[in-house]
């Protein structure tokens, strides 16, 4: 029973590793941007500016500004239902190895009871409310987490970018690692852990109990009480799949004058290497010493492909109001990569339309994703609002999102605060998700 839940879970393993720290966006940015809320494409700072919409590299020069460094890190944990805080319980750590323990006491018990004269109320083994305990609290557990997709994704930015040229430009380097695990349990499994719960449940196995059991069975008086084990009973399963990327990125942006409006417009041309692995899980297997360990079989499954697409992003100033308007194309060739168990793993276009007001030390941007896209099959399509007051030596920074994408906890509530080249942000979705930031972000 022990092999079964520990192979289960670590088909999802890098998943459940990213439990302590809960998070919201795909792929969220810099602590600037969570301070924001998101809303970053008319209103992007340094590398990370140049990162989300390329045309911000134009506002920078404008600024005078001309060197930028930033190195962040972003982490994003999506659960469909409760499985993480189940999985990761203290209370729950070790309720397999108590199940085990208590099944084979069980089947060491000797019968009591008479199977061929005796009465059916007869008790043939006593002392079984442990196991009926443990096998009530690991039901409650498989319908928790049957079905239920873990997914974790996790980003590193390093980055220069270079904006007192006549043409700013802009590289990054993004290492990210996604992770997805879906355990499916069998009805039989529910069924052989149910009739330890009901039948064991008043500290006594009775003969008719025991004459109706599937799994127990009382052959003798004083014999021991033959009990089927979980691996000859068990067929739940459970998938698993892995990405690691290494993106490179530049950037390059300019402007143009059409009639009246001057135009920012930038280009990011992206290349990908590409490291793909899925496992299946079935718990029959893993009881077979034949059977190849799960890291043997990712390795089987690995495959690295290359892959290239751009963003495209543009910003203008509105004449006589303080107010600039901005849209990004991401990801505008799809990009994808199956496992050698046909296994995908997707990237899809998205636009986003955006703007800034500007006015003295307060500012205001606002973000809207046209369409639901999926960054490493995370899906996304984010609303957010956000408010800066300072300047670049101190300012305080609230912002909301709301992802669309999300059928719980999609609106989440954001605030932080930049002191020189030091940024912080958080933010908070529902009660138990947060995703916070710190940083050190310069620009000359």
């Amino acid at each position: 029973m022990s092999r079964f839940i520990s192979n289960k879970t670590t088909a999802g393993a890098c998943t459940v590793a990213l439990s302590a720290l809960l998070c919201t966006p795909a792929l969220a940015g810099d602590a600037r941007s969570i301070a924001l809320g998101g809303s970053v494409i008319a209103n992007g700072h340094g590398v990370h500016g140049a990162v989300e919409n390329p045309a911000s590299l134009m506002a920078m020069k404008r600024r005078q500004e001309s060197f930028h460094f930033r190195i962040g890190f972003a982490m994003e944990l999506r659960d469909t239902g409760d499985a993480i805080d189940v999985l990761t319980d203290d209370e729950n750590e070790d309720l397999i190895d108590d199940i085990e323990t208590e099944i084979d006491l069980l089947s060491q018990s000797q019968v009591q009871c008479d199977p061929i004269f005796g009465d059916g109320n007869d008790t043939c083994v006593s002392g079984t409310q442990a196991v009926a305990d443990l096998s009530g609290r690991l039901l409650d557990i498989l319908d928790t987490v049957d079905d239920e997709t873990i997914d974790g994704q996790a980003t590193l930015d390093m980055g220069v970018a270079f904006t007192s040229k006549a043409w700013p430009m802009a590289v990054n380097l993004r290492l990210s690692g996604t992770a997805s695990g879906t355990p499916s349990i069998a009805d039989g499994d529910r069924g052989y852990i149910s009739e330890f719960q009901q039948l064991l449940g008043d500290d006594i196995l009775t003969l008719d109990e025991a004459r109706n059991s599937q799994f127990l069975e009382a052959n003798a008086l004083g014999a021991t009480l033959e009990v089927q084990q979980p691996e000859d009973v068990l067929r739940s399963e459970a998938q698993g799949a892995g990405l690691a990327r290494a993106q490179l990125g530049i950037s390059f942006a300019r402007s143009f004058i059409v009639g009246k409006h001057v135009i920012d417009a930038g280009i990011t041309p992206k290349i990908s290497s590409l490291v793909a692995y899925d496992v299946a899980i079935r718990v029959e297997d893993e009881f077979l010493d034949e059977t190849e360990s799960i890291q043997d079989r990712l390795d089987d499954s690995e495959v690295s492909e290359s892959s290239f697409t751009f963003d495209a992003g543009a910003s203008m100033l509105l004449p006589d109001l303080p107010i600039r308007v901005a849209a990004v194309l991401r990801n505008a060739i799809s990009e994808s990569v199956k496992t050698e168990n046909n296994y995908e793993f997707e990237t899809t276009p998205q636009l986003i339309v955006g703007a800034l007001y500007q006015r003295g030390m307060l500012s205001v941007s606002g973000d809207l994703a046209l369409n639901e896209s999926k960054v490493d099959n995370f899906e996304t399509q984010k609303m957010s609002l956000g408010v800066e007051f300072g300047t670049r030596k101190f300012a305080i920074r609230g912002g909301l999102s709301s992802d669309q994408s999300r059928d719980e906890d999609a609106t989440s509530v954001s605030l932080g605060f930049g002191l020189g080249p030091l940024q912080v942000g958080a933010r908070l979705t529902g009660t138990e998700s947060l995703e916070a930031g710190a940083q050190l972000a310069y620009s000359f």
